[in-house]
């Protein structure tokens, strides 16, 4: 039986209002973290909030090993690796550095586009795990820092549209508009569809 889910596109209205958080941490909570799992890797990015799958809940998966690897691939002992998935559910930013970076960002919610976006260099996150366990993430890996970021952002109803000026956004969205009338991209994903081990992971 297929099982399909579609992506929110950029300026949906949910992409722009705060998710509720989690109360229950059952199976179905589980059920859904694993098809954002599925979802994220058969779009070929690096993560994925509920929201941009229509689920208006403070859940999040990050591809973090991958992540970890593409930003030091030569050294990633260096690093702890905690371990693909990593779903984040009613996630919050407790510190965040002062020192920022210029992080150049795709999002699935916003195909064919990039924007630049200021992100802290360290950033300290906590959340729930799919069984309802505190945890605390903290890092500097850049890539891994603005995906938490980017990723929490989109619970709080923020994109990486947000980040721009008025002038900026509607020239993005006027970016997408183009992009899927012109491009065969895929808005849908069959679930039971899989990305071999080997695919990239292009988008935040």
């Amino acid at each position: 039986m297929s099982n399909i889910v579609s992506l929110v596109i950029y300026p949906d209205i949910r992409l722009k209002t705060a998710s509720a958080e989690v109360v229950e941490f059952d199976d179905a909570l589980r059920t859904r973290l694993s098809n954002m799992e599925k979802a994220t890797k058969v779009f070929h990015g690096w993560g994925l909030a509920g929201v941009q799958i229509g689920c208006m809940q403070k859940i999040i998966y990050i591809n973090h090993d991958a992540i970890v690897k593409y930003d030091d691939p030569k050294s990633e002992k260096g690093y702890p690796l905690r371990g693909a998935p990593l779903f984040m559910v009613n996630a919050k930013i407790l510190e965040i550095s002062e020192q920022k970076f210029e992080s150049t960002e795709g999002c699935l919610s916003l195909p064919g586009v990039e924007a630049t976006v200021q992100r802290g260099a360290y950033v300290k996150a906590q959340y729930q795990d799919e069984f309802g366990n505190e945890h605390i993430i903290e890092t500097e890996v850049p890539t891994l820092a603005a995906c938490i970021q980017h990723e929490i952002d989109h619970t709080n109803g923020i994109t990486i549209a947000e980040h721009q000026s008025p002038l900026k956004r509607n020239m993005l969205i006027k970016k997408i508009e183009k992009f899927l009338k012109t491009r065969n991209h895929p808005t849908k994903a069959d679930l039971n569809s899989t990305c071999k081990s080997g695919c990239s992971h292009d988008h935040h």
